[in-house]
């Protein structure tokens, strides 16, 4: 998989959605807690993704650049863990603290 540069990993929801979402009409706030946005994330929302991410790309890229050498290599890490988080969405139940 090519090394994308983190901030370019906005775009991955947008590009698989179909249809346009109107920002207004989302069910998840600005300030909602992690679960609800993941809550609404499953439930279509890809706006909640968008929030998802923007709160956690740098705290998730800076573990992983602590522990690598390579930068390169730490952003493909944090995109691998959003692209997991993408793809086994359905199978999430707020048990326990999403950032966990």
């Amino acid at each position: 998989m090519p090394v994308r540069n983190i901030t370019s990993m906005n775009a991955m929801p947008r590009i698989m959605k179909t249809e346009s979402l109107d920002r207004a009409t989302e069910t998840a706030e600005p300030r909602a807690s992690d679960e609800e946005l993941m809550i609404a994330f499953v439930g279509g929302s890809f706006w909640a993704f968008d929030e998802l991410f923007s709160r956690y790309k740098q705290p998730l890229f800076g573990f992983f650049r602590r522990r690598m050498a390579d930068p390169a290599q730490a952003e493909e890490l944090t995109q691998e863990a959003f692209l997991a988080l993408f793809r086994s969405s359905s199978k999430y139940q707020p048990k326990a603290l999403f950032r966990t």
